[in-house]
């Protein structure tokens, strides 16, 4: 127990035994001893990631169902006996992170209060009646990625942190229209607002779970750093109202908070699109259903929420419209359904093999294919070019719902806007998912096609630590070739972060290393990334806003480059994908959709990356890697026989197989004529727009080679370094990144 005085948590977030474990129970117990003839009040304030029950003495007194809204439950006291009570809280991860935040209050008559936080003194158990040990105290607030939990000082009567509201009255309005274009020069895409170029790195807002107006104050970094997009989030949820008006108060509060601390920031206004609850349970026969029966969401099938939805959008761009800051508005973003990204609902632990609603029956109009035929025999990974036609054409229609829906929203906003906005979407996570066929995401050549789309936002966390290539997320040589930008989802966790997953940084060094090595791999290859603070506060330090200051500078002054082919093209066909069942999600299949585990990310060459049927529009290469290309189409067979009668060195991987090594690899790439820029595994070469970027697995000096003789200069210090005979010795700690300008030569 802790006697009242300082105003903030007491407690440590609790969880016990494997972290990150999906559809998993932790019951958490505390006994303490009170008499409550001497109390006032009992109150319990709790946050859950993700369920929680709460129970005080075995009487169920209330949940919690967020980590960033705390519950609280301030009338315990009746329950009270005196001696020893017990507060039981049941919680439930669904997937990813979990965690319980809380706090017994025991307010007495003469004022006092007296707080029990979460701590290792809490026990857990795995089941209501389990054997209990000490609960593990993951991190304590205000670490991220939980950051600061509001509380409730039962002292002061105060929530706190308590941050003024952003006074918005004196964000400064542009008097001339904003004019924001992307296009396609020298090998890349290329942003422009009102005729300058800037680089494709932007700041992406926090998830406003806390439903505040102050989480632009992370922003402040940023633009003094000189990034000048900035990506802010705002729901449907919180502008659609039941009668269909717009909430205007809400709509411009969150416009335009984010400009109070980022004045010299433009905006792209992101729009999760999906549906109120409000709008849900007045059209329950259009919910998404699994097999055994509706969710609380909407169908992407559903062409009665696509219309509406469409409606309400062109009416929030009209009003904006109407507004001055409209001009601070360089586009709009979309986002929604699973992780935001426009996948199809999966209940997060991938559980929903498929969407059986009234829309889809309509939409599909044969008999939809059973969970268990889709998933299909887990030792089989293709299915029977027969008796799978119907789950091959069913799979095509599930991944176009989201596709077709997210275009409808782009539409709607490219008209409403006279197509002066950008717009962006999260779509698009190829070589991360597309092995999961339940969440639907295999319509990206129908997305790549669309005019209505500019730019198209994805996420790849498998490769992304210190000593991993860190492939792409999606094929982005075939962005290029369809006019769309690609901007790699940099929500890297900092040494800030509390988790310590996901690939993260563990110190400053390592820190700075990740961002380095995100930045350079897309930067060369013409496109662009962002910096997600997922929760705020995850690039809150002078040393990270330093870093972000020399990138953006370094961009400036070498965006103008041009983005050379590379020697070797990794093609993916995206029609094989629907063919096979839910075991090509294995981990032996899924290595080759990431890029093998980053096996070819470590041959020492560079790569492009393309969809199968976009080689009419390539260059010739010297070396092919053909993914997954089981059963192309037509058109995609006749563009990869075409290569393979180019004289080309040509490489099939398909699932199942025993993967190549990055040596392996290497050899067929050198026999093929392709400039091998480093032969050892442990180095990750990064290689255009005029840098070169070198990432380490392991420490030591690392030997490239360049095609011409060169001399190379640290491309922040300015130090030059010196080559012999074209090579250059380059001393690297372990998960070090260096980037180089070359001089007198360029790839």
């Amino acid at each position: 127990m802790v006697a009242a005085g300082d105003c903030t948590w007491q407690g440590a977030w609790l969880w016990s035994g494997k972290r990150n474990e999906p559809a998993a129970h932790r019951h958490f117990r505390k006994t303490f001893s009170v008499d409550p003839e001497k109390l006032r009040m009992v109150a319990f304030q709790c946050a859950s990631d993700d369920w929680a029950d709460i129970f005080l003495n075995g009487k169920k007194v209330g949940q919690s169902r967020s980590w960033a809204r705390p519950t609280r439950l301030g009338n315990l006291l009746p329950l009270l006996v005196k001696g020893e009570n017990e507060i039981h809280v049941d919680l439930y991860n669904v997937a990813s992170a979990a965690g319980l935040l809380g706090e017994i209050d025991l307010v007495g008559k003469d004022g006092t209060v007296v707080r029990i936080g979460t701590d290792k003194s809490w026990t857990a158990s795995l089941t209501a009646d389990g054997p209990c040990v000490p609960a593990d105290e993951i991190m304590r607030p205000p670490m991220l990625p939980y950051g600061e939990t509001p509380y409730f000082d039962y002292a002061t009567g105060k929530i706190v942190p308590d941050y003024p509201e952003p006074d918005i009255s004196k964000v400064p309005m542009r008097t001339g229209a904003l004019v924001a274009e992307m296009c396609t020069e020298k090998g890349g895409r290329h942003l422009y607002l009102n005729g300058r170029e800037e680089p494709l790195i932007l700041y992406r807002g926090a998830i406003n779970e806390r439903g505040t107006a102050t989480y632009g104050r992370f922003m402040t970094g940023f633009d003094q750093a000189g990034v000048r997009l900035a990506e802010v989030s705002l729901s449907l949820r919180q502008i659609w109202r039941p009668d269909g008006s717009i909430a205007e108060a809400e709509l411009e509060k969150y416009v335009l908070s984010p400009l109070v601390y980022a004045p010299h920031m433009d905006l792209i206004l992101f729009l999760n699109v999906d549906a109120p609850a409000w709008y849900v349970k007045a059209h329950p026969r259009e919910r998404f259903a699994a097999e055994d029966g509706p969710r609380d969401f909407m169908s992407y099938a559903s062409e009665e929420y696509r219309c509406d939805v469409s409606n309400f959008l062109s009416r929030v761009v009209a009003h904006l419209k109407t507004k001055p800051y409209y001009n601070r508005i360089a586009g709009f973003g979309l986002d929604g359904g699973e992780d935001g990204q426009f996948m199809q609902w999966t209940g997060r632990t991938r559980d929903y093999l498929g969407d059986y609603s009234e829309p889809m029956r309509r939409r599909f109009a044969d008999e939809i294919p059973s969970a268990a035929r889709r998933k299909g025999n887990p030792r089989q990974i293709w299915l029977d070019p027969e008796k799978g036609a119907d789950i091959v054409r069913y799979n095509r229609v599930f991944g176009a719902t989201p596709a077709e829906f997210m275009l409808a929203c782009a539409r709607a906003i490219k008209e409403a806007s006279h197509r002066e906005k950008l717009v962006f979407a999260y779509y698009g996570k190829f070589y991360s998912i597309a092995g999961y066929l339940e969440w639907g995401e295999l319509a990206l050549r129908r997305v790549l096609d669309s005019p209505d789309v500019d730019c198209l936002i994805a996420v790849e966390y498998k490769q992304r630590g210190c000593g991993l290539p860190h492939s792409f997320a999606a094929p982005v040589s075939s962005y290029t070739r369809h006019s769309k930008a690609f901007i790699d989802e940099a929500d890297i966790r900092t040494f800030l972060d509390g988790t310590q997953d996901w690939g993260a940084g563990r110190d400053e060094a390592s820190t700075i290393s990740l961002m380095r090595k995100m930045f350079v791999m897309t930067f060369c290859r013409g496109h662009g990334s962002h910096w997600y603070d997922l929760h705020g506060g995850m690039f809150q330090h002078p040393a990270i806003h330093r870093e972000v200051g020399a990138l953006m500078q370094l961009a400036r002054r070498t965006m103008a480059n041009a983005v050379a082919p590379a020697e070797i093209a990794v093609v993916c066909d995206e029609e094989s994908l629907l063919a096979a069942t839910c075991a090509i999600k294995s981990e032996t299949s899924r290595l080759v959709l990431h890029q093998q585990n980053g096996a070819i990310g470590r041959i020492g060459a560079p790569y492009d990356l393309y969809l199968a049927d976009d080689l009419v529009h390539a260059p010739s290469y010297r070396m092919y890697i053909f993914l997954f290309c089981r059963t192309p189409t037509a058109t995609a067979a006749a563009q990869i026989a075409h290569a393979r009668a180019s004289g080309a060195a040509c490489v099939d991987v398909n699932p199942g197989e025993k993967p190549k090594t990055p040596s392996e690899y290497r050899a067929i790439a050198k026999a093929a004529g392709v400039h091998i820029y480093s032969a050892r595994d442990d180095v990750m070469v990064y290689v255009g727009r005029g840098l070169l970027g070198v990432h380490a697995a392991t420490e030591g000096v690392k030997k490239i080679a360049w095609p011409k003789e060169a001399t190379f200069a640290d491309a922040f210090t300015g130090v030059r370094l010196a080559t012999t005979n074209s090579v250059l010795s380059l001393p690297l700690n372990a998960g070090e990144t260096r980037i180089l300008l070359p001089r007198q030569a360029s790839p």
